[in-house]
């Protein structure tokens, strides 16, 4: 989930490259809506900061039944420090996985991989 047109379709883009099918939500409603239909979903890629006022961690673990067992790639603009805190208060588990932007291809495939070999 990504709110970035642009970062969007890169991303995607890049994940096609690497063989795996790619579902897109530009926002938090097509996110619900394609984790409410799809049950095989693996990992899931999304923005720490969203727009309106939830952060990608909060929308996630507001709907954790519908994330199921997939893992959850977090990405961010940020240094890891700045992002892992807002407002002295952890936006996530320290067992999620950050990606930080600008990433590579081999980046991503790297947490790709990582992501689904935790999931087995």
């Amino acid at each position: 989930m990504e709110d970035e047109p642009e970062v969007l379709k890169l991303a995607q883009k890049l994940l096609q490259s690497l063989n795996y099918t790619v579902l897109s939500a530009k926002d938090t409603d097509e996110a619900k809506q394609l984790l409410s239909t799809d049950t095989q979903i693996s990992v899931i890629l999304s923005d720490v900061v969203l727009s309106g006022s939830r952060t990608g961690p909060e929308f996630f673990k507001e709907n954790a039944a519908l994330v199921k067992n997939a893992r959850i790639i977090f990405m961010s603009g940020y240094p890891s420090e700045t992002a892992a805190v807002s407002k002295d208060i952890p936006l996530w588990d320290p067992s999620d996985i950050l990606l930080n932007k600008p990433f590579s291809r081999t980046d991503l495939a790297r947490q790709i991989r990582f992501a689904l070999e935790i999931t087995e």
